[in-house]
């Protein structure tokens, strides 16, 4: 018996859940899109894109409309409630897509504003991070012929995978965790408002290096390409091979696999990266003879000496700067938890030692390009 009345509770409970009516939500409005500055006082300027809902109990059918708001206070929280006083309706960030921070935000230290961010219940831990040098006004402006709202554009770039060779994703989650793990870095892509097309467009420009909260530098496209290919298994992308005769080639990537191993023998600590790319021929602007082996070869050891040059550079450049993109402080501690190494950061007695493999499998059903 008691079985049963059981069983009858979950099943009225199951029919009494969901939404009555449309009433609740049109009382809400969504934010899409936030964006986070600072001014020249210190104060928090926040932007928001929001969607308006309206439903009709009439009307199967529903439709919204795109809002704006521009808020500041002196801290997060304080510009969030002040926008509510000129609201009818209360702000909602439980669906917000994106965070954008401003350069001068970022300059100034994400740990003014992350802390919020990750103890408030309503901001979830699915959003992505972005940096821009904009004006945040004008890029709200910016009129997408895509998406009506930036923040679901923006949200669904990352799942474009043409393009994930030379960008890199951040979602907060993933920097709560690298902001406390090792030399505490972590990269975060940069926007910018393109002209180099027909209508107007919203791109990822750069990748920027943050430290400590705080933004020390950025990566361009090509070097956050290497990036990746240091420190991920990449699935696709392209490499640019300049030959002789000014001949240009394109390799497409196929898939890439990148093993790390890090060692430490009480004065320097090396780090070597083995890369084993594999690659199809995509396209030449000359004559070639692909299946000339010694055309083949040749053609091979280039771009594994290109890439193991420009891979040298990428580490090289943020050495000096102080900076282990690569953030090798955690494996270190792990491999070797009771070294002291009497540096505060072990990139000042790092070496970097890279193999590169490139392997070229096919190239469809044309192999040389004869004239």
């Amino acid at each position: 018996m008691k079985r049963r009345l059981l069983a009858l509770i979950l099943v009225l409970c199951l029919l009494a859940s969901g939404c009555f009516s449309y009433r609740d939500i049109n009382k809400l409005l969504i934010v899409v899109t936030t964006i986070i500055d600072v001014d020249e006082e210190d104060n928090v300027v926040i932007y928001l894109e929001v969607f308006k809902p309206y439903r009709s109990e009439q009307i199967a059918g529903g439709k919204g409309q795109r809002l704006v708001y521009k808020s500041k206070g002196e801290t997060l929280l304080e510009a969030i409630r002040d926008l509510n006083l000129g609201t009818s309706m209360k702000l909602n960030f439980t669906q917000n897509k994106t965070l954008i921070f401003t350069k001068r935000a970022a300059e100034k230290g994400l740990d003014h504003y992350i802390d919020f961010l990750n103890r408030d219940q309503e901001f979830v831990l699915r959003q992505f991070l972005y940096i821009t040098d904009e004006d945040p006004e004008k890029l709200l402006r910016t009129p997408l012929p895509e998406e009506e709202y930036i923040g679901i554009y923006l949200y669904e770039i990352p799942i474009n995978q043409a393009a994930a060779a030379k960008r890199y994703v951040t979602r907060i989650d993933d920097y709560l965790n690298n902001r406390l793990r090792g030399n505490r870095v972590d990269v975060i892509p940069v926007l910018i408002l393109s002209m180099d097309h027909l209508d107007s467009k919203i791109r990822l420009q750069s990748t920027a290096v943050i430290k400590d909260d705080k933004m020390v530098g950025e990566m361009s496209m090509d070097e956050t390409g290497i990036y990746n290919l240091m420190h991920h298994n990449l699935r696709t992308g392209t490499l640019l091979i300049h030959g002789k005769n000014g001949n240009v080639m394109t390799l497409e990537i196929v898939g890439s696999r990148v093993k790390t191993d890090l060692t430490y023998d009480g004065n320097v600590v090396k780090l070597k990266k083995d890369i084993d790319v594999r690659t199809t021929f995509a396209s030449t602007k000359k004559q070639i003879e692909l299946t000339n082996p010694e055309f083949r070869n040749e053609l091979i050891k280039q771009e594994e000496e290109n890439l193991k040059k420009k891979c040298l550079a990428l580490f090289e450049t943020w050495k000096e700067k102080g900076t282990d993109v690569f953030n090798n402080q955690e494996m270190f501690h792990r491999l070797y938890p009771h070294e002291k190494p009497g540096v505060e950061d072990i990139i000042e007695i790092m070496e970097l030692e890279v193999n590169v493999v490139v392997t070229i499998e096919g190239s469809s059903d044309v192999t040389d390009y004869l004239k």
